[in-house]
C-alpha cells in the first residue's frame, strides 16, 4: 500500500522466458487425476517473478488501488479525486542511461477529474480492445463517463466527463440491504464484453445497469 506502480515483464525472448514456460507446464496439469501418479505429475514449483521490469511513484503522491493498461499506455486511480493517463518512458530511459537501474521515468497526459472520490478501494474500468470509454464511480453514488479513445483506435482524452448517471434516478438495481442509496459509495463498474452495457456495484448492496448503445 503506497504510490508505487510496479511492471513485470512476463514474456521475455524469443521462447517467452520462465514464465512462458509455466503457462505451458501447467497447460499439462490434470486436476481431475487423483491418483497416486497423477498426484505426482501435477505438481510443479511456483514461479517467483521479483524484480520489476519498471517502477515509479511519479504518477501519484498516495495510495494507488487500481490500474489498467491501455495499450502501451496506463490508466491509474489513487485517493485523490482523479483518474490518470500516462506513458511509461522505460526503454526511453534505458537507452538514455544506459543503466541496468529500474526505469522510472513516465509521460503524464491527461488527468480525469473525479469529485467526491477520495476512498480507498473503488475500482474504474475502460472496456478492451478499443478503450474508447472509460468508467468510475464515486461516494456520492454517481458514475463519470469519459471519451477517451476515438472510432479511429486513437487515444483522443477529453479531460471532462460526458455522462454522470446517478443511481437514484436511473437504471436498475438488484437487491438492497436499505440505507441511503444517493451517497453510498460506488465501489466497482464493469462493461459487458460488447461495451453495450454498464453495471455498477454499491455499498448499499445494490447493483445498477444502464444501456450504454441507447
Amino acid at each position: 500500500m503506497d504510490n508505487m506502480v510496479k511492471l513485470w515483464k512476463v514474456l521475455d525472448g524469443e521462447g517467452g522466458g520462465p514464465v512462458e514456460a509455466a503457462l505451458r507446464r501447467s497447460a499439462e496439469i490434470a486436476p481431475d487425476d487423483w491418483s497416486e501418479m497423477g498426484r505426482k505429475s501435477n505438481k510443479f514449483d511456483t514461479l517467483f517473478h521479483q524484480f520489476p521490469y519498471f517502477s515509479t511513484n511519479k504518477a501519484h503522491t498516495d495510495y494507488v488501488d487500481c490500474v489498467q493498461f491501455m495499450g502501451d499506455l496506463m490508466l491509474s486511480k489513487s485517493v485523490s479525486n482523479s483518474v490518470v493517463l500516462w506513458k511509461p518512458l522505460a526503454e526511453d530511459e534505458r537507452r538514455m542511461y544506459n543503466t541496468h537501474r529500474v526505469p522510472s521515468s513516465i509521460l503524464f497526459l491527461r488527468e480525469f477529474k473525479l469529485d467526491h472520490c477520495w476512498s480507498w478501494y473503488v475500482r474504474f474500468e475502460s472496456p478492451s480492445p478499443y478503450h474508447r470509454i472509460l468508467a468510475c464511480g464515486n461516494q456520492r453514488g454517481e458514475v463519470k463517463v469519459w471519451h477517451i479513445g476515438g472510432d479511429d483506435g486513437g487515444c483522443h482524452p477529453e479531460q471532462k466527463h460526458f455522462c454522470n448517471l446517478p443511481t437514484s434516478t436511473s437504471g436498475w438495481f438488484g437487491a438492497s440491504s436499505g440505507g441511503d442509496c444517493d451517497q453510498s459509495t460506488v465501489r466497482m463498474v464493469a462493461f459487458n464484453p460488447h461495451g453495450s452495457h454498464l453495471v455498477a456495484v454499491k455499498d448499499d448492496s445494490t447493483v445498477w445497469m444502464w444501456d450504454t448503445a441507447g
